[in-house]
């Protein structure tokens, strides 16, 4: 299991990159069908079509001119470290945000 958390993580990163769009798109996939594991598997199916449309939905001019506020995007990264430790043990959970905090740079 940590493994497949080292993985995603550095799936994560990767996408950043945003290189060649089938790359990203695969890569961006693995990190939604980790998240996606959060759901009950009788469900999962259904909520995965629900975020296909969703996902087909989305207008690509706006998100490219789209400006999104810093606030956001901290939302983001604790709405990202709260979904990939959800269910896990307290102890492990706070030992990882130590780690993450240890790892992100000082001001």
């Amino acid at each position: 299991r940590l493994e497949n958390r080292i993985k995603m993580a550095k799936i994560a990163i990767a996408t950043i990159e945003l290189t060649d769009p089938k790359d990203a798109g695969r890569s961006i996939a693995e990190v939604l069908k980790f998240l996606m594991r959060r759901i009950n598997a009788p469900y999962r199916p259904k909520r995965i079509q629900i975020l296909k449309n969703k996902l087909q939905q989305l207008h690509e001019t706006s998100i490219s001119n789209k400006y999104i506020p810093e606030n956001a995007v901290l939302g983001q990264c604790i709405s990202l470290v709260m979904n990939s430790l959800h269910g896990q043990n307290p102890q492990y959970i706070r030992s990882v945000i130590t780690n993450i905090i240890n790892h992100l740079p000082y001001s």
